[in-house]
């Protein structure tokens, strides 16, 4: 943890030709937060910047050129989240807030215009947004001695009289931070920090730079303000050969004959294998990432040659030595940008074509894990510390896991009478005894998924792989004693869950995140804690739902909803908790009856089996007429028609045109394409390369490409198409004379129809085979209509020959 927030604001007067020096400065100077001004920046400049969340508000002027604009760079693991956007007349203004010294800070990047004449009431409101200490940083064109400038200007007096007037305070730096080109003006100070409420000592630093702008970055440490970071995740190394040989000693072996037994000797087996593994486990320092590799001696020399040539200039304001300046920081400039395109050439080429490392590095440009919010507690205030955060999750998901309320009380009565008999009866005794075999679970070890996360206890599926013969006979002893007596090891029973951020809610509420349960792996089911940055929750009580993550879990739940309602005249269409009931007529309004009958049907059973439904993500769709008939009803609501519905991450239109599905998925494939382009274009082998498009490109535009492919037009159809056409020439380089067939054919890869095809020839080739008629029938084979309507069979290359339907 800091003992100090480290604070930078910089006039930048353009950030998209100085992001490699500023990268360094932020390094060099371990910089928490940094706020830039004049970033110039419009909305088709992608920039970066390694280790930081990057917040930004650009602006355009009247002819549509970027100018002006703010950002604001928050270090990876600080704790913190984006304030509301102002839209000031005059004071541009754009903030964070983070908790330090144990309380809410607000931090404020603005700008204010040369000669504009600011309302300062726009200020104070700023500041006082929230109850706790605010700053604000930046270029406000704003003189004054008291803030050590040379001289005065009405901006400035007029700033200083209302901090006076409404306490707040003006502080600047000992040096000038701006240092005009022109002989006629002088250097003096306009980069300053405006603050109310801080109880520490801010100490302010103007840094040298080389980053050809005529202000100077300013650091700014608040003494003693601590900052809530979250801690980064070790990295651990084993010696599994050590693993081996404790566990080879210290594996409980004692026999198992009542239910007591099996609870002990699955807690000493849990508790062997974490005390082997953590015995033969070392925390290995982190490498450093490819942004942060230590500048070479040669190019360090040639950065304080450009801080000296700046000094110099600053000096005599001489224009030779203004263009000397120029000419060596552009010369710098390159150099650095050279160097950080070698560093990832470097870092792509390491990889030597190992698809593991591959792999991660394309996770590392895909998938930018969230920022670290802080979440408000039931009395509203937030929380930024990891075991705070931990049980306010836990207590969201318990009230969450509750029993639904029901009137029918004489049927839950019942159902839990039956239950109670059911499981009081004693396990009938079968003519062979239960047995499970060393070799048998062995087997099944080495069928698990090796990188399968663990659960509360730490213990994966590699640790299991390494354990001696002594210790799986142990596991097959306690695993035929759980089947025996009937009795699951409470050790076993608790879940390990993360939370994760869905798209489009407020972070600040715990109900906006989904949780994720990791179960133990020698185990699936029943109480829950909730991890976050290493801090677990208490234990909590799952009162009602089955255990996320279990393998039986689905068919719990299939045998539990089995007998939800259906009528002759609809099709119902369950997948997990995901339903929808289809009804068709040649008339609309018919259509409509026959659905809402079978939804008059719903409440009852929902009420009965104590389930909740929720009515406002319900959603209906009309298909093939342009008049609606009234609005169908659920539990009292109006369910309103949609033009389109989502429905197992496909996109439905009204007209099943499935244009709005390939407009999404195209748009997804365009921005992964240009994250990934990086390794795209590199020097990997050209097999890694492909590779990369099948896993993570394809797949976003051929997700259940057979069930909707079919019904698209050939416009569509040539947009999905594209898509792979300009991968494929990203990975080749190739120029546009080349055609896109000849790209294909030297890279040996398949065109995107006959990859759909082949996906739908599998997937109607299991169906037809499969012995369930629900699956043998989810596409049926149908006489061709006199309207040439397209059916999903269509993708199969001997659709021609369909088999006859003719009935006998």
């Amino acid at each position: 943890m800091a003992v100090s927030l480290r604070v930078l604001h910089w006039n930048a007067r353009g950030l998209k030709s100085k992001v490699a020096p500023l990268r360094l400065l932020l390094k060099d100077q371990k910089i928490d937060v940094a706020l830039i001004s004049e970033t110039h920046l419009g909305p088709a400049d992608k920039i970066r910047f390694p280790g930081y969340y990057l917040y930004r508000k650009d602006e355009k002027s009247a002819v549509g050129y970027p100018y002006r604009g703010l950002a604001v760079l928050v270090r990876r693991r600080v704790v913190h989240q984006p304030l509301p956007s102002t839209s000031p007349s005059t004071l541009y203004a754009l903030g964070i807030q983070v908790h330090v010294a144990g309380e809410d800070l607000n931090i404020f990047a603005a700008y204010i215009p040369p000669a504009a004449k600011y309302d300062l009431a726009e200020l104070r409101a700023i500041l006082q947004q929230s109850p706790g200490p605010s700053l604000l940083a930046g270029d406000l064109n704003c003189k004054h001695p008291a803030w050590n400038s040379h001289a005065a200007n009405p901006g400035g007096n007029r700033l200083f009289a209302d901090a006076q007037a409404h306490g707040y305070y003006v502080t600047g730096p000992e040096t000038p931070t701006h240092y005009p080109d022109a002989r006629a003006y002088v250097p003096d100070v306009l980069d300053v920090i405006v603050h109310k409420g801080l109880n520490c000592q801010i100490t302010q630093q103007v840094l040298d730079d080389e980053m050809l702008s005529d202000h100077q970055p300013v650091l700014a440490v608040l003494a003693g303000m601590p900052i809530r970071l979250s801690p980064p995740a070790p990295r651990r190394q084993t010696d599994w050969t050590t693993f081996q040989e404790v566990m080879e000693t210290t594996t409980p072996t004692w026999p198992v004959v009542s239910s007591a037994d099996v609870d002990r000797l699955a807690e000493d087996v849990t508790v062997c294998i974490q005390r082997a593994y953590e015995e033969a486990t070392t925390i290995i320092p982190r490498p450093q990432g490819i942004a942060f590799r230590p500048l070479p001696k040669q190019l360090r020399d040639l950065v304080r040659e450009t801080r000296r040539l700046r000094k110099r200039w600053q000096q005599t304001k001489c224009p030779a030595q203004k263009a000397q300046l120029n000419r060596h920081a552009e010369r710098v400039r390159a150099k650095l940008q050279a160097f950080n395109t070698e560093s990832w050439e470097d870092h792509i080429a390491s990889t030597e074509g190992d698809w593991p490392a591959i792999h991660k590095l394309c996770r590392q440009l895909t998938k930018t894990p969230a920022p670290v919010r802080p979440l408000l507690h039931s009395d509203g205030a937030p929380r930024y510390s990891a075991p705070d955060r931990a049980e306010i999750f836990a207590e969201c998901l318990e009230r969450q896991f509750q029993p639904n309320p029901t009137v029918d009380h004489d049927h839950v009565a019942a159902v839990e009478r039956h239950l109670r008999d059911y499981f009081a009866t004693p396990i009938a005794p079968d003519e062979d005894p239960i047995f499970f075999s060393p070799n048998a679970v062995g087997r099944a070890i080495l069928g698990a998924k090796p990188r399968k996360a663990p659960g509360a206890d730490g213990i994966t599926n590699t640790a299991l792989r390494h354990l001696p013969y002594r210790s799986v006979a142990a596991l097959a002893r306690l695993f035929t004693a759980v089947l025996r007596t009937g009795v699951f090891p409470a050790c076993w029973k608790e879940g390990c869950v993360i939370m994760l951020p869905k798209a489009n809610k407020n972070v600040l509420k715990p109900e906006s995140y989904r949780p994720i349960t990791l179960l133990p792996t020698m185990s699936k089911d029943r109480s829950f804690r909730v991890v976050v940055d290493g801090a677990l929750s208490s234990a909590r009580p799952v009162a009602a739902g089955v255990p996320q993550g279990s393998c039986v879990s689905p068919v719990c739940y299939s045998h539990y909803t089995d007998d939800i309602p259906t009528t002759p005249e609809t099709t119902l269409a369950l997948y997990a908790d995901d339903a929808a009931y289809v009804g068709s007529s040649l008339n609309a309004r018919h259509a409509a009856v026959k659905v809402q009958r079978v939804l008059d049907l719903l409440p009852e059973w929902l009420s009965k089996w104590r389930l909740s439904v929720n009515v406002g993500k319900t959603q209906a769709l009309l298909v093939g007429s342009a008049r609606h008939p009234p609005p169908l009803q659920l539990l009292g609501a109006d369910i309103a028609w949609s033009p389109q519905v989502r429905y197992l991450g496909v996109t439905i239109d009204r007209r099943l045109s499935m244009r709005s599905h390939v407009r999404q998925v195209t748009a997804k494939s365009r921005v992964a394409r240009a994250l990934l382009r990086p390794v795209l274009s590199s020097r990997l082998p050209l097999r890694a390369k492909l590779g990369v498009y099948k896993t993570y490109i394809r797949p976003l535009i051929t997700y259940a490409a057979p069930a909707w492919l079919a019904l698209t037009s050939e416009t569509s159809k040539t947009r999905l198409r594209a898509q792979q056409n300009l991968t494929l020439r990203t990975i080749v380089d190739a120029p546009s004379l080349v055609r896109n067939a000849v790209i294909e054919r030297d890279l040996r890869m398949e065109s995107l129809d006959k990859f759909c095809a082949r996906l739908a020839s599998n997937m109607f080739a299991r169906a037809d085979a499969s012995a369930w008629p629900h699956v043998k029938q989810i596409a049926p084979w149908h006489a061709r209509p006199p309207d040439a309507k397209r059916f999903p069979r269509d993708l199969l290359p001997d659709v021609a020959n369909p088999p006859d339907l003719t009935p006998e």
